[in-house]
């Protein structure tokens, strides 16, 4: 009998997503680290997820979650990237445009020492 450089083993096995132990392809849950496998991947690490926490409430911190997820390819994963850092850069520039505005209508009232700006600072 010819030996098979595959076992069945290698054959009914799957591989966590998360730390790369060997588990059963029927498992939802890997038996080391616990994470979901298959459709019980948590909701931060799909893609409707990546954008909710994104816009809502973490803006660049979220890139953590779009480089962990096992369901984006690596193509999906630059664009992510490429997405939310041009988000955040038209954030902070909105920001700091309206703070320079809001700078150069208050400076005159505070400099002219009347109005209820001017008697903060007096």
């Amino acid at each position: 009998m010819v030996q098979s450089p595959y076992s069945m083993e290698d054959l009914t096995t799957a591989v966590c997503w998360a730390c790369g132990g060997k588990i059963s392809p029927e498992d939802n849950y890997c038996r080391f680290c616990a994470k979901g496998q298959g459709k019980y991947i948590p909701w931060y690490y799909k893609h409707w997820g990546i954008i909710a926490l994104t816009v809502m409430a973490m803006g660049p911190f979220s890139l953590i979650f779009v480089w962990k997820s096992p369901l984006l390819s690596r193509r999906a994963k630059w664009a992510y990237t490429a997405a939310i850092l041009a988000a955040t850069w038209y954030l902070v520039l909105t920001i700091y445009n309206w703070w320079l505005a809001f700078s150069a209508f208050l400076c005159p009232m505070m400099n002219s020492g009347g109005g209820t700006f001017g008697n903060l600072i007096q």
